[in-house]
């Protein structure tokens, strides 16, 4: 049978950090990020301390507690264990923090049986406990985590029965919640009682209107008839419905291991000098760029390893979302080259488009950023001109229009009564 696990990990990070660091373990840990409590182990949280609070909260109610900032570096390796133990059980993982990722299992493995041993390799080497949900999708897996972790259901069920929900108490330190419901129907009977939070997948400023509305749960939601939906979110209606029932059509992503591209360039007698290595890092991120565009793909990490006669110097720069712009690699590839700053003659440079993700969401653009072109105006043209060959070749005459074939708006009618120059200075028509 098909089912989606999600898996979070607590305390992951104060674990990682007092193994790497074992005189932390004198006082209470805290880990910050954006001056905010991203993670705590026990004593901490004995004190008061709770996720997601200020910096000046946290250290309030812990006086004696010790708080780091959070780097992405220190982390990388540990969720890399538990990830690697994962793909004995399944190819299908989609990590979504170093402490926290979704599993498609389809094979013999059975959920519960991947839980326990997942729990008995990460606690208390990487975690201080695990806990998980199960659902037929997504938003089933982790609707039955939120209830969960909240105590809305409980985690000692046996597994034997033969009732719709299950649930089990794997070790003291794993627990999860087994929902073996189908959507629809089914599934609306254990989603109706909940909050209209559970509905996770919205956006913030959906949740938030609903409730505005005065739709506390989601059966409140539920009950509401789709035009009704329509007139206040539009296109959106129908998947706030579909949520209350259960259904979720988005897929568990396979992000683990990581996509990624490289480019290098060796020099047999070594280089010294800044303006030739800026200039062969220059052609390798193009290369990149290149290379992930026509793949349709962007990266999520930057890697720079310089080959120097005494070892090698790597130097990361994380992104918020995927890159492949050809200025954004040239320009952090460049920096990363000025953070390492060579002493002794450089043999090799590799860089390194980590993390690949697709950019099917995203806008596309039509050619390279302005920057590039700065100056270059005729080659803009060029490109434009090819751009609007291209198109007109693909596509028939009446899916395809330039703006100047199109009726001129009546704004457009009225900006030209005011300023009757507008067109003939902006190029319009030509």
């Amino acid at each position: 049978m098909h089912w989606v696990v999600h898996v979070y990990l607590e305390s992951f990070y104060t674990s990682v950090q007092k193994d790497r660091r074992p005189e932390l373990e004198a006082n209470p840990l805290i880990i910050l990020r954006h001056a905010r409590v991203l993670d705590l182990c026990p004593r901490a949280k004995a004190a008061g301390v709770r996720l997601h609070s200020s910096r000046r909260h946290a250290l309030q109610c812990c006086p004696r507690g010790e708080a780091l900032e959070y780097a992405a570096e220190d982390y990388r390796q540990g969720a890399s264990e538990i990830l690697e133990s994962c793909l004995e059980y399944t190819p299908v993982i989609e990590p979504i923090a170093e402490n926290e990722f979704y599993l498609e299992l389809a094979g013999p493995h059975t959920p519960d049986q991947v839980i326990r041993e997942l729990t008995v390799r990460a606690v208390p080497a990487l975690a201080g406990g695990l806990s998980a949900g199960i659902g037929k999708n997504k938003f089933l897996a982790r609707a039955a985590h939120m209830a969960l972790a909240a105590g809305r259901v409980n985690p000692a069920q046996s597994a034997g029965d033969t009732q719709d929900t299950r649930a089990l108490l794997a070790e003291p330190a794993g627990r999860f919640y087994w929902l073996n419901r189908e959507a629809g129907r089914d599934a609306a009977e254990f989603l109706h009682p909940l909050p209209v939070s559970y509905l996770w997948p919205l956006a913030e400023n959906i949740k938030t209107r609903l409730l505005q509305l005065g739709f506390a749960s989601i059966n409140q939601v539920s009950s509401l008839d789709i035009s009704l939906l329509q007139r206040e979110f539009g296109a959106g209606a129908r998947r706030i419905k579909a949520l209350t029932e259960g259904e979720d059509p988005l897929p568990v992503l396979s992000l683990y291991p990581p996509k990624q591209l490289d480019r290098q360039v060796k020099f047999p007698s070594g280089v010294t000098d800044s303006g030739a290595l800026e200039q062969s890092l220059a052609r390798l991120t193009a290369e990149l760029s290149l290379a992930l565009s026509e793949r349709g793909e962007g990266c999520r990490r930057l890697v720079l390893q310089v080959e120097l006669e005494g070892g090698e110097v790597s130097r990361s720069r994380s992104f918020s979302r995927p890159q492949n712009q050809q200025v954004t690699l040239r320009e952090v590839g460049q920096s990363l080259l000025k953070k390492i700053s060579p002493a002794s003659p450089v043999c090799a440079l590799r860089v390194i488009a980590d993390d690949l993700r697709g950019l099917h969401g995203a806008q596309l653009k039509l050619f390279e950023d302005p920057k590039a072109l700065s100056g270059r105006e005729k080659d803009w043209g060029v490109k434009l001109d090819n751009l609007i060959t291209n198109l007109s070749q693909r596509f028939p005459p009446e899916n395809f229009r330039l703006g100047r074939e199109l009726d001129l708006s009546r704004r457009e009618q009225m900006l030209q009564f005011w300023d009757p120059l507008r067109f003939a200075e902006k190029g319009f028509g030509k």
